[in-house]
């Protein structure tokens, strides 16, 4: 049972986007949605997986404020994993607003915004596209 549970919450390298042509396919051809605390770049892959990168720039602030924000962000992703569709790459871009929310409201806000993406692939599915 407690390797069950443990397996739920593990975040996998598997569930990490690192190569350079998945990033260059995703910020291609992905689809992108934002509002005032992050950019999501999400596209489908054949992979199977459901895959997530965070990026963040020098201009955002010191290294330690961007590893507390990707950190947070990798969180919400682990503790939320079943709400991310599957067989979809995300990039994930913090706005400087973000540095200053809680780690809940940047829940809310984050997983609203996936929400939308599952939304806008639903329909793009039942549309036939």
């Amino acid at each position: 049972m407690a390797e069950l549970l443990q397996e739920r919450f593990d975040l996998k390298k598997e569930n990490i986007l690192r190569e350079r042509n998945d990033f260059k396919r995703v910020f291609s051809s992905g689809r992108k949605l934002e509002n005032a605390f992050f950019q999501v770049t999400y596209e489908s892959n054949k992979q199977g997986k459901r895959r997530i990168a965070v990026v963040i720039g020098r201009k955002f602030g010191k290294a330690t404020l961007r590893n507390r924000i990707r950190r947070r962000i990798k969180e919400v992703y682990r503790l939320n994993r079943e709400k991310f569709p599957p067989c979809t790459d995300y990039i994930i871009r913090p706005r400087e607003s973000s540095k200053y929310i809680s780690f809940f409201e940047l829940q809310d806000n984050l997983l609203r915004l996936i929400e939308r993406c599952t939304s806008q692939k639903e329909n793009t599915i039942l549309r036939g596209q």
